[in-house]
């Protein structure tokens, strides 16, 4: 696998058409890839599919270790997970993993689920002593303004706080669906 550390930077301003429009992280078979984010900033990153595109601000899947540290996840848009796509998304591999702490995600958009975070499947996810603050998911009958958990993922959201988020459909702060989905 790969390793990557970004520290003390801004990604800001970037599209992709499909997933990651700032970052992506993600491994084939049995490799893991790990991406640091530390004291950065990912802002205004937009991924065009409109009804599909996984992952404005940063994309994590199969095989992807994630760590995010003191850093801002802001105005970042897609169709799925505004902020951070966070999951397997139906493929095969290693489980995608990522933690983030002391960190902000804020004023992100996704047209469907997971206005600030989308956690998908065969995941899992750690939210320690961060915000989720006024993220949304726009369109009729969307899930998660903040959170999205759903399909076997394991979410644990710790000393955090989560408010003036909004979705147009069910679960502001956040929405849990799907088989096998956890929060703690």
């Amino acid at each position: 696998g790969s390793f990557a550390s970004i520290v003390g930077s801004l990604i800001s301003a970037n599209a992709a058409t499909t997933d990651g429009g700032g970052l992506y992280n993600a491994a084939a078979a049995s490799v893991t890839n790990e991406l640091v984010l530390d004291s950065s900033t990912v802002s205004r990153n937009t991924v065009a599919l409109a009804s599909v595109g996984r992952g404005g601000g940063i994309f994590n899947s199969t095989g992807g270790a994630l760590t995010v540290r003191n850093s801002t996840l802001e105005e970042n848009q897609s169709a799925q997970g505004g902020g951070l796509f966070h999951g397997n998304g139906g493929v095969g591999g290693p489980m995608a993993r990522a933690t983030l702490t002391d960190s902000l995600i804020r004023n992100n958009v996704a047209s469907n689920y997971g206005g600030g975070i989308a956690s998908d499947r065969n995941s899992q996810l750690v939210l320690t002593q961060s915000q989720l603050v006024r993220n949304r998911s726009e369109n009729l009958n969307a899930w998660g303004g903040g959170l999205w958990v759903t399909s076997a993922a394991q979410v644990t959201v710790q000393d955090s706080i989560l408010r003036d988020n909004q979705a147009a459909g069910f679960g502001a702060a956040i929405s849990v669906v799907g088989s096998g989905a956890t929060i703690v």
